[in-house]
């Protein structure tokens, strides 16, 4: 068919070649617009749960005030737990505290010294070791573990030795004399 032969059969059927214009023109649109649907939704749900999301932000954002001081208060708290490496004396002032409150006779080292905090002065947090030897009577000695361990400073006890003094099998009357050998650290900063 020549260009002439198209336009007099189109002339002939006009509805038909309305018709088939259409459905070439839909049959167009749905393959470029056929994604759109799929895309819409991905949409709506991004939004949706945004929405969502700022609500829930809304909800909370009320008591926002109270939480920060709460939070603010209590990283003062854990931050008054540490001991700092460089202050020996109140870090063994802290066991002496210990001594006079339970009873018992204590000997204790810091065995962490200032020297190798600065060369981990990197770390936020570290470790500050100390040798503790304490004599007294069972009660004694083993509320001094108590509050070393349930104590205003975190610690972690490495390794403990327990021994009973005086003769075995023997027995004298009198509370019996136990000796504790403590490797802990407390928390610190440097």
């Amino acid at each position: 068919m020549k260009g002439q032969q198209l336009v007099a059969f189109l002339k002939k059927n006009p509805l038909s070649s309305v018709c088939v214009a259409l459905s070439l023109v839909a049959a167009l649109w749905i393959f470029y617009r056929g994604d759109a649907l799929a895309t819409a939704e991905a949409e709506l749900a991004e939004k949706t749960a945004l929405s969502e999301r700022y609500a829930t932000n809304l909800n909370y954002s009320s008591q926002l005030k109270e939480n920060y001081e709460m939070v603010v208060a209590a990283n003062q708290d854990i931050e008054a737990r540490f001991v700092r490496v460089s202050q020996l004396a109140q870090n063994l002032q802290y066991f002496y505290k210990l001594e006079t409150d339970t009873g018992v006779k204590m000997t204790v080292n810091q065995l962490t010294q200032q020297g190798l905090a600065t060369t981990a002065a990197k770390q936020a947090l570290l470790p500050v070791a100390f040798s503790v030897s304490v004599q007294g009577d069972y009660t004694s000695v083993v509320e001094f573990l108590r509050r070393v361990e349930n104590g205003t400073h975190f610690s972690r006890v490495l390794s403990c030795t327990l021994g009973a003094g005086g003769v075995a099998g023997v027995d004298t009357g009198q509370a019996r004399s136990m000796t504790l050998g403590l490797s802990l650290e407390l928390l610190g900063l440097p």
